[in-house]
């Protein structure tokens, strides 16, 4: 059988400690657990190693990194996963124990008041939504002219899309008092008529009388 050694000779050296292996090969039916589980890292140091989210399905033949080698940079930090894709036979506990929630964490994020039931292709809250930035609007704003506006604009004449002129107002006129006529020019054409009608009257009066005497 494989002999074991228990215990140095003197002067023996100690082997090398093995170094651990830092990529691993996904064989047919492993997963993401499976592979935290064999090289004792954390399910989020797996995740941020290779840019993966929980909800990432391992191909067979797919290289995982599992370690980073000695003096070898970080990959940059991956923006944060904001929702969990429930895959079928996940609950709100194993859920909240996959991302490091507690179930109180789990309900608060996302309005549960009793144990949800989860389906399949359901999406659930594990951090804080981001907030939404309000548009910043410039201080005044001049509304461009309708369609309707600008159609009128180009039907109407020049001379009425001018601004009509200002007019002053003509001082008033002075207003004529009517001379008062007087008795004597109103009564004067009166008279003069009256007597020449009187004295033609006369002239032929007397002519009749003057003529009746000869005949006698």
């Amino acid at each position: 059988g494989q002999e074991i050694v228990i215990q140095l000779a003197e002067g023996q050296a100690p082997p090398p400690t093995p170094t651990p292996p830092l990529n691993h090969i996904v064989q047919e039916g492993e997963t993401l657990w499976y592979l935290t589980y064999k090289y004792q890292v954390e399910m989020s140091t797996l995740l941020w190693l290779n840019g993966l989210t929980e909800d990432s399905l391992l191909q067979p033949g797919q290289t995982v990194k599992v370690h980073l080698a000695a003096g070898e940079p970080p990959p940059p930090t991956p923006t944060p996963q904001l929702q969990h894709i429930v895959r079928s036979g996940e609950t709100a506990w194993t859920i909240a124990a996959l991302h490091g929630l507690t179930l109180g964490q789990l309900y608060g994020l996302n309005g549960y008041t009793t144990d949800p039931v989860l389906f399949p292709e359901d999406k659930v809250w594990i951090r804080e939504p981001l907030p939404t930035e309000t548009p910043a609007y410039p201080a005044t704003f001049t509304p461009a002219p309708t369609a309707a506006a600008t159609a009128t604009a180009a039907l109407l004449p020049a001379s009425l899309l001018a601004p009509m002129p200002t007019r002053t107002p003509a001082p008033p006129t002075a207003t004529a008092s009517p001379t008062p006529m007087s008795s004597t020019t109103s009564a004067a054409p009166v008279t003069a008529n009256s007597l020449l009608l009187f004295g033609v009257g006369v002239l032929i009066l007397a002519g009749f009388v003057m003529l009746v005497l000869r005949r006698t």
